[in-house]
Formats: structure tokens, C-alpha cells, sequence
């Protein structure tokens, strides 16, 4: 089996992995708080930890509560602000929360990722991010998350061929999702603020968010604890409960970009 050996500025750190979580919605907000647990076992294990900075322009509505991670008292209030905010009071973190919407050159320069994570709702801001991520020669990684009502996807990618030890069935690039998918080819529904927990309960299941942002957050542990990866996703299915891994294999990928 193929193996992805993560870069040593990842799991051999001098000090804290500075992470962007792009997105503080009904996934983002849950991956929020599987870093900070992420962030605390590392720690205990002798390793720097993370830092990291929240990037998200949208309120707290009533419909956002029970799906993502609010309460009614945080109704009007910025999701990355309210979210940081939690997390730094209940853990001791000094994290930081941006309350506008990732913007490329300046939210990059001002964090300096090695990791980017993506809990968005559309291909656009899909492919804004990848534009801009390339243009920063930090960033190691893109993690992707992503669902419809009752299924999701969580995608590792690498930015840059990553160095892996000799003589060894070690793969160097890993596929971000814009290179496995088509992004300009993805249609999307037109869908405004739901009103309700019920109308956005429509929309999306009411825990499909909070399984994917569980194996985006367990995939991050397997690397950091393992040193390496022998799958960097995984497709998952609420309604069938199965869940497939996505191999680190070139011939896998080959067979999903042909299925486009």
C-alpha cells in the first residue's frame, strides 16, 4: 500500500503548525472545536500544537442553531469571533478570529499557513481558494470538507511535492480537491438564508456537518500521530452509514477524474 509521509515542518515542528480554517459555518465551526481537542493531545505528546486563525464574514441566525455550533445568545454575533472566542476562554488558546470573508493575499499574509482547512459552500469559493493558496509558497496542505444534505467529502491535498523518505512506496503529491474534481463544472442550487432550523433542516441533515468535520479532524490526528497517511480522504454517506476511504493510489485518482 501507498504511503504519504507528511512534511517534517508538520509533524516535527519547531513550534506551533499555524493553521486557516477558512469558514466557521455548520462544518467549520465543528472542526473548530476537534482542532482545539487536536491541539491539547498534541501538546500532551511533546508536540508544539497548533495556531490557529478563523476566517468567516457571516452572523449567527436562529436557523444556524442545533445544526452548527451556537447558542440562542449568539444570534447576531460573528461565527468566527463567537467560535475563537469559546474555544480561547475554555482552553487558555490565544487563537485569533477574522470576522470577514477569506479574501486571498491578505488573509494568507497575515496568518502564514502550513495548513489551510475549507469548510465552504460553494465550487467559486473552492477555486478562490486554490488560486490563492498556490500563490503562498508556505502552505503545505489544503484540507477540504465538503456535504450535500446526507453525504460529504473530506479531501487532503498538497500544495508542493512533499520530500519522503528513500526506498520507500512513498507518493510526494497528494491531489487537492480542485485537481481530483472539476470545479467549473459543478452545478450548484441557488439557495438564500433559510429562515428556520426546519427550512435549512431541507437543505442539510442535521448531522451530516458535524460526521464530516469528525473525520476531517481524525484524518489531521492519523497524520500528525502516524507520520504518514495511506488514505488522504474519505467519501462519506449518512443515509447508507458507509464511509470510503479515498487511498493514496494514482491509479484511484485516475478513476475518479474519469468519472467526471
Amino acid at each position: 500500500m501507498k504511503k504519504h509521509y507528511l512534511h517534517k515542518e508538520i509533524t516535527a515542528a519547531d513550534g506551533p503548525v499555524s493553521v486557516v480554517l477558512v469558514g466557521c459555518g455548520g462544518t467549520g465551526s465543528q472542526i473548530l472545536t476537534g482542532l482545539a481537542r487536536l491541539h491539547y493531545a498534541l501538546c500532551q505528546l511533546r508536540h508544539p500544537g497548533l495556531n490557529v486563525s478563523v476566517f468567516d464574514g457571516d452572523n449567527v441566525s436562529e436557523a444556524n442553531i442545533a445544526r452548527q455550533n451556537f447558542s440562542p445568545l449568539d444570534v447576531g454575533r460573528n461565527k468566527a469571533v463567537v467560535s475563537v472566542t469559546k474555544i480561547n476562554q475554555f482552553m487558555g488558546f490565544p487563537w485569533k478570529a477574522f470576522p470577514f470573508a477569506f479574501d486571498g493575499p491578505r488573509s494568507i499574509d497575515t496568518a502564514r499557513p502550513s495548513i489551510l482547512i475549507s469548510a465552504v459552500d460553494s465550487a467559486r469559493a473552492r477555486t478562490v481558494i486554490g488560486r490563492e493558496v498556490r500563490l503562498n509558497t508556505h502552505c503545505l496542505y489544503w484540507l477540504d470538507t465538503g456535504n450535500t444534505k446526507d453525504a460529504g467529502q473530506v479531501i487532503l491535498g498538497s500544495l508542493k511535492d512533499i520530500p519522503q523518505p528513500p526506498g520507500r512506496d512513498a507518493v510526494a503529491a497528494l491531489p487537492p480537491v480542485d485537481e481530483l474534481y472539476d470545479l467549473t463544472k459543478v452545478k450548484e442550487k441557488a439557495q438564500g438564508p433559510s429562515c428556520s432550523l426546519a427550512e435549512a433542516l431541507e437543505h442539510q441533515d442535521l448531522l451530516v456537518n458535524t460526521i464530516v468535520a469528525s473525520w476531517a479532524v481524525q484524518l489531521l490526528w492519523t497524520g500528525f500521530r502516524q507520520g504518514h497517511l495511506e488514505n488522504h480522504g474519505c467519501f462519506i454517506d449518512v443515509k447508507s452509514v458507509r464511509v470510503n476511504p479515498l487511498p493514496v493510489d494514482p491509479e484511484a485518482w485516475k478513476r475518479i477524474r474519469g468519472n467526471i
